[in-house]
C-alpha cells in the first residue's frame, strides 16, 4: 500500500507548495541549519537552498518530492518566524498541519504532523535522526488506526 501512499503524498506536497507561494529551491549538499541561516538565505536569494541528503528513507519516496516538502517547510518557517527549537517545530507543525489539511485532507496533515513535529520529539528524545523515517511513520499511522499502512511495513 505504499505504492499508493506515495502518490498522493507526492501529489499534495506540490499542491502545499503552490498554494502556500513557496519560492523555488535549490538542491546542494551544504544548506542552512538554523532558523537564521534560512531567512538570510532566502532575503539574498528569495529561494531557498534545501539539503539534497537524507531522502533514501524519507515517506514520500522520491528525492525531488522530499525536498520540495523541505522548501515548503523553510517557507513556514519564514511566514512565522518559528526557529528550529522543538518546541518551535511543534508549534510551526500545528500551523503547516492546517495548510496541509486545505491541500490534502486529513492523511496528508498527519503525515505532515510526524514529518516535522513527530520527528522533531523523536530526535529530542533520542537524541539522533529517524535511521528510517518511512518505517518509523507508517508505524505511528498504524498505531493511530490507519489500517492500510500496517501492510506497508
Amino acid at each position: 500500500m505504499l505504492d499508493a501512499l506515495r502518490p498522493y503524498l507526492a501529489d499534495c506536497v506540490r499542491r502545499a507548495h503552490r498554494a502556500t507561494r513557496a519560492p523555488a529551491f535549490d538542491v546542494a549538499d551544504i544548506a542552512p541549519q538554523d532558523y537564521l541561516a534560512v531567512a538570510r538565505c532566502y532575503s539574498e536569494r528569495r529561494r531557498f537552498r534545501v539539503w539534497s541528503g537524507g531522502t533514501a528513507t524519507a515517506i514520500y519516496g522520491a528525492p525531488r518530492v522530499n525536498w520540495t516538502f523541505r522548501a515548503w517547510h523553510e517557507w513556514c518557517h519564514v511566514r512565522t518566524g518559528y526557529d528550529t527549537s522543538v518546541r518551535a517545530e511543534v508549534r510551526l507543525a500545528r500551523f503547516q498541519c492546517a495548510e496541509a489539511a486545505r491541500v490534502g485532507g486529513d492523511m496528508f496533515a498527519r503525515v505532515v504532523w510526524l514529518e516535522v513535529a513527530g520527528q522533531a520529539l523523536e530526535f529530542e528524545r533520542s537524541g539522533d535522526f529517524l535511521a528510517d523515517q518511512t518505517a518509523w511513520t507508517l508505524a505511528r499511522l498504524a498505531d493511530a488506526g490507519y489500517p492500510y499502512t500496517r501492510e506497508a511495513r
